[in-house]
């Protein structure tokens, strides 16, 4: 876990050869907005990275939160990039964000085991 200015962030403990592409969790507070806001956000930054929205929902599974999933526009290829987002609901001015960020062939190992992580997730107040 690296905790950071703007983020948490949590890493794999070994580095992937620079052929892989990266593999993290990343958890931050967005201030004085909605859900709606960030999520409209997280679409635009999709959209400019070339990745298509693949899925769009409102979940209770893991955590509850509007879920954005976006993959690389060159799949099925192994090393297609996959990012899930998870944006809670908006308390006091202030939301959520949780990145996961991994690769289609790891979607069965380190995707499973970002979601099982969330599911202890819990804002302290």
């Amino acid at each position: 876990m690296d905790k950071g200015g703007e983020a948490d962030r949590i890493e794999l403990k070994e580095e992937l050869p620079d052929s892989y592409p990266d593999v993290y969790m990343e958890i931050r507070r967005e201030e004085n907005t909605t859900t709606e806001e960030v999520a409209a956000d997280i679409k635009e930054t999709l959209n400019n990275e070339e990745m298509e929205i693949v899925e769009e929902t409102r979940t209770k599974n893991p955590i509850e939160a509007e879920l954005i999933r976006g993959r690389g526009s060159k799949y099925p290829e192994w090393d297609t990039p996959i990012y899930q987002y998870y944006v809670t609901d908006s308390m006091n001015g202030q939301v959520f964000v949780i990145k996961q960020a991994y690769f289609l062939e790891a979607a069965e190992g380190h995707g499973a085991r970002f979601h099982y992580m969330l599911e202890s997730f819990e804002i302290v107040k």
